[in-house]
């Protein structure tokens, strides 16, 4: 259900701004919005002073950039697990006091302007590496020139050209007399033709002539498929510049070994409080930021913010406790003004991680998270689609959350795993499904397992796809259908019951109708069936017809705009065309896991493998089985969410909602307790 929120003024004496400020920030249960003001005053944080004047935001900037920098020199060894609980608990716990000693007694902001000095000069000296290394490929092959380049162009009016030529013009001593002949009669003369063979399928040649002949030669040249090179040296011997380029290379990477070793120093010295001060210092950036949004006269301060109203009595207590000189008033919200989103659910909570990835919906509508609940674990089961999968994503979840300290906030993620595992058990179970298996496939040596597993699957989506496809269009049709009936619902709950009769029961009634026109023949339950079904056609029909172009004045449009308003079901029908991608993607993950257990078979049949036949073929199967449960995962939920999203979703509300942001303390590094 989606929680309402109340907006509030908060006025109290301006000596005990900090104070609260500091309470909203350690409790998070306020968003703090703007507030037109009439004086306003910005004061810097104690914490911001010590940064000698520096915008607070560039020193947050700055010491996550050192941070991030000085992760790859962290050489403490942390184990599997310990690493995986880091990613959802910030590793560093303690206590106020102890973050207040480390903040006072560390000198960071030094730290800081030393890694980023020492950044800088690893960036310069890679950029000197790359350059001479560049430099040094230009060179390779010119090694055996034994003048420099630019000495051959010392006569006046001469033109001096350097480049590659196939070796082939080279190896048959009359192709190249023949070769050279042609190059003095086209140049008229040739001051010099030196020739290099640098052991490659080309030759390299230097040549100088007059530059009247130097479009006539290029030419030449060209026919003999010739490569112009440019060396970076060309008054230098190629040899002795290259020896210059090595110096300095192996000058910098020195350098650079010597800063490597600075930083692993400064990473075991430092690391620890540069993750603490990189959480406080951004802290007291977003204070300063939410500080700015604060009215305040001379003697009083003013703050307007979203609440959640169960938190009022708790708020006036605490406040309460700094100071007595406070009041608390409700807001009246401004109809313009969008009102943030929060959504709680006591039976489907693990769900609200799929509107809060793909889309909240706006304060006046329903929460969707119940209703996408059941849907969603189908269209996962349905889109991966093989019980041997799910049975080791269950296990894998569940393992996480019993084995790992994941906080109970972020494991809603791993709960709608786990609920749709179980669910893809099920359905490869029907599917018959078993880490690309076919239960009849299976060794006769599996007995009465075999045949229980044989017994309760009811279809094989690889041999009937069209039977796969018509269920996943059932599934789309009721989803559908469901998300109207929910539009109904809620328009009848607000009072507007004409938009909800007349704008989508309706369509609704017309779907129902035409699928059981569709399916009246075979149904058959009672006599005339069919003429039945294509009465209440008709009158569905009729329905949409009167209804849809009531806003008209003239009757003819009224029935002209009902009639083309029927054109909807198109685009009712092309969101009953998207559910098949839910047979694509079972049909892929399936499909992938014979070709694997396929890939595994032959390697271990293959003869000149022997004993190493099995090793190959279990590290395929293993190697192989995991990226694919990897991949289809990631496919299941990615596709069953953009289901709910885009096709579901929009038949009930139009989203866009504004997620709630409390002015709180965003722990990524440490936690503080008591």
């Amino acid at each position: 259900m989606l929680i309402p929120l109340i907006k509030i003024n908060i006025t109290a004496d301006k000596d005990s701004k900090e104070k609260i400020l500091d309470f909203l920030q350690e409790k998070g249960i306020m968003e703090i919005s703007e507030i037109k003001e009439t004086g306003t005053e910005t004061t810097l944080l104690p914490m911001d002073k010590k940064n000698s004047g520096q915008n607070p935001v560039q020193s947050v900037n700055n010491l996550k950039t050192a941070v991030n920098f000085l992760l790859p020199y962290d050489k403490t060894k942390k184990g599997l697990k310990e690493k995986i609980e880091t990613m959802f608990n910030p590793p560093i716990v303690l206590s106020g006091k102890e973050l207040e000693n480390i903040i006072q007694g560390s000198d960071w902001q030094k730290t800081v302007e030393t890694i980023l000095k020492i950044q800088e000069e690893i960036n310069k000296n890679e950029s000197i590496i790359n350059d001479a290394q560049g430099k040094l490929n230009a060179l390779y092959g010119w090694e055996n020139l034994n003048f420099a380049p630019q000495d051959a162009a010392l006569l006046k009016n001469n033109k001096i050209l350097l480049g590659a030529l196939p070796n082939s013009i080279f190896i048959n001593p009359k192709n190249k007399k023949s070769f050279y002949k042609k190059l003095k009669k086209t140049a008229g003369k040739i001051f010099l033709l030196k020739t290099i063979n640098d052991a490659s399928k080309e030759r390299k040649i230097v040549m100088a002539f007059p530059s009247a002949y130097e479009k006539s030669m290029r030419e030449a040249l060209s026919q003999a498929n010739f490569k112009e090179a440019e060396l970076p040296y060309p008054d230098k011997i190629p040899k002795n510049s290259m020896e210059e380029l090595k110096n300095k290379i192996n000058g910098a990477n020195k350098n650079l070994n010597e800063f490597h070793n600075e930083l692993e120093i400064i990473s075991k010295k430092n690391l620890k409080n540069l993750y603490i001060a990189a959480d406080y210092l951004s802290w007291q950036t977003e204070k300063e930021t939410n500080r700015e949004k604060i009215a305040a006269t001379r003697y009083l301060f003013s703050l307007d913010g979203w609440i959640e109203e169960k938190n009022i009595k708790a708020l006036e207590k605490s406040i309460a406790e700094i100071t007595p000189h406070f009041a608390i008033n409700q807001i009246k919200i401004n109809a313009r003004e969008q009102q943030p989103v929060i959504i709680k659910n006591k039976l489907f909570e693990p769900y609200e991680a799929v509107p809060d990835i793909y889309g909240l919906p706006l304060p006046n509508e329903p929460d969707p998270t119940p209703f996408l609940a059941p849907f969603f674990t189908i269209f996962f089961a349905f889109a991966l689609t093989d019980a041997g999968y799910g049975i080791v994503l269950l296990a894998l979840c569940w393992l996480m959350i019993k084995f790992l300290k994941i906080p109970k906030e972020k494991q809603k993620l791993f709960k709608v795993l786990i609920l749709g595992s179980i669910a893809t058990i099920i359905m490869g179970a029907l599917f018959g499904g078993w880490f690309g298996i076919v239960p009849k496939d299976l060794p006769d040596s599996f007995g009465a397992l075999k045949n229980f597993l044989v017994k309760i699957q009811i279809v094989d989506p690889v041999a009937n796809p069209m039977g796969v496809m018509f269920l996943a269009f059932i599934m789309g049709i009721i989803q559908i259908w469901c998300g109207i009936l929910i539009a109904v619902w809620w328009h009848f709950k607000k009072g507007d019951w004409k938009k909800a009769l007349m704008d989508y029961a309706v369509w609704a009634f017309l779907i129902a109708a035409i699928m059981f026109w569709l399916t009246a023949d075979k149904l058959a339950l009672i006599p005339n069936m069919v003429v039945i079904a294509k009465y209440i056609l008709f009158a569905a029909l009729g329905a949409v017809i009167l209804t849809q172009g009531r806003a008209r004045k003239n009757i003819m449009m009224k029935f002209g705009v009902g009639v083309i308003s029927l054109y909807g079901m198109v685009n009712y029908l092309g969101d009953i065309l998207s559910y098949s991608r839910l047979l694509a993607l079972g049909l892929a993950t399936g499909i992938i896991a014979m070709v694997i257990n396929l890939v595994a078979m032959i390697f271990k049949d293959m003869a000149p493998f022997g004993w190493m036949g099995w090793i190959i073929a279990g590290m395929v199967l293993v190697g192989g089985h995991l990226f694919n449960i990897v991949i289809n995962v990631l496919g299941a939920f990615i596709h069953s969410g953009r289901l709910q999203y885009v096709e579901f979703f929009p038949k009930f509300m139009e989203g866009g909602g504004r997620r709630f942001k409390p002015f709180s303390r965003k722990n990524n590094y440490i936690r503080v307790i008591s």
